[in-house]
């Protein structure tokens, strides 16, 4: 399929590819897991359970790593080709440039397609085993961990403070609940309470709900500033909800792209039916959160190539100026290329923009900037 030539330009892009790949998970996971470790420590966590979630979260980042493993990978490979006259040895030799590319333009295009099918269910259901793990972990220090005068924030969003507990029945009273959730947050006082723990799947997914007496409930929104008091004698307020929640709704990212699809129609039928314009706003940007998750996912599998067709040619081109320059001009599209998608994300957020268009900006922008640093070739070899 490929000469000699290829073959070798390929072995010449897989090595930095793969140590790139390896340091860049590595990092992540390492800087993920000192939150992790204390964690780990209080709760007794058992060492196969711990390697479990890191290998979850490893898998998880797969995404963002391999473009940034791409880029990287191709420009440093072709840049040593290139600083050792290899490159223009090959052009002698009658290669054209296309053909030199070709086997990493095979090779990413198996990646790009490999990570989005790992996207559409994999990915998400990891993200979801590694939150349900942490779920199970922050569900038994909850029910152990909570002192009498002393503010609880193990879980993240929420910040418990009870006057007295009963270490034996876990009996709460004098509590004051602060949350925060999307757009708003609650400060809820109660005379007494107590924290029931259940499974609502098989997995044995817990969930762990604060049964509350005899108090009230302080919303403020944060869009309006507007407040609303409540006052009860009996609330369940879910600090731990199961399926990847953690103190907050599910968030996109848990979910596969089938989920994504039915969650967009049921979310679109509701803000349909609702005559409500707070709710219909809500349901809004519910709908515009779970597009960009959806097609973001897209996007990124089309980013490997993006960054395989930029890093090839500012790899052979930056060989030609001042070292230093030829780096920081590399470093530049990639800031410019975060810049241009988050800038999409942006003007879907304020209903500027479709979702589709929003995330697909940076695509024909960055297709335009690869094929005209790909001609430049020709001008500095």
């Amino acid at each position: 399929m490929f000469n000699r030539m290829q073959y070798y330009v390929l072995s010449r892009f897989i090595t930095p590819f793969v140590v790139g790949s390896v340091f860049f998970v590595c990092f992540l996971v390492i800087f993920y897991a000192f939150r992790l470790v204390g964690i780990m420590i209080s709760r007794d966590v058992q060492i196969i359970d711990s390697l479990k979630m890191l290998m979850y979260l490893a898998v998880g980042f797969f995404p963002t790593v391999f473009p940034l493993s791409t880029y990287f990978g191709i420009n440093y490979s072709m840049s040593k080709l290139s600083e050792d006259s290899e490159f223009v040895a090959m052009r002698s030799f009658g290669m054209s440039k296309f053909k030199i590319l070709l086997p990493v333009l095979i090779f990413t295009t198996v990646l790009s397609i490999l990570v989005f099918v790992m996207n559409m269910n994999l990915i998400p259901n990891y993200q979801k085993l590694f939150k349900n793990t942490m779920l199970k972990m922050t569900a038994k220090g909850v029910l152990t961990d909570i002192q009498p005068g002393q503010f609880f924030n193990d879980i993240p969003g929420n910040i418990l403070y009870a006057k007295d507990v009963d270490q034996k029945t876990r009996q709460m009273k004098k509590l004051l609940l602060w949350s925060e959730e999307n757009d708003q947050f609650k400060v809820i006082t109660a005379e007494k309470g107590i924290l029931l723990k259940e499974f609502i799947d098989k997995s044995h997914t817990p969930s762990l709900r604060l049964h509350l007496n005899n108090g009230n409930i302080l919303i403020k929104n944060k869009l309006n500033k507007d407040y609303q008091k409540i006052l009860f004698k009996e609330y369940d307020f879910p600090l731990l909800k199961g399926g990847g929640q953690v103190g907050k709704a599910s968030k996109e990212q848990f979910k596969t792209n089938t989920e994504l699809l039915h969650y967009i129609n049921s979310k679109t039928m509701s803000l349909n039916n609702s005559k409500n314009i707070s709710i219909k706003k809500s349901i809004t940007k519910e709908i515009w959160l779970a597009k960009i998750a959806y097609w973001g996912r897209f996007v990124g599998s089309l980013q490997i190539l993006l960054f395989t067709l930029l890093g090839f040619s500012l790899g052979i081109t930056n060989s030609r100026s001042q070292s230093s320059k030829g780096g920081l001009l590399s470093f530049l599209f990639l800031v410019l290329y975060y810049l241009v998608y988050f800038t999409g994300v942006g003007l879907i957020k304020k209903g500027i923009v479709s979702a589709e268009i929003g995330s697909f900006m940076v695509v024909p922008i960055f297709l335009f900037i690869g094929i005209y640093q790909y001609k430049k070739i020709d001008w500095k070899v």
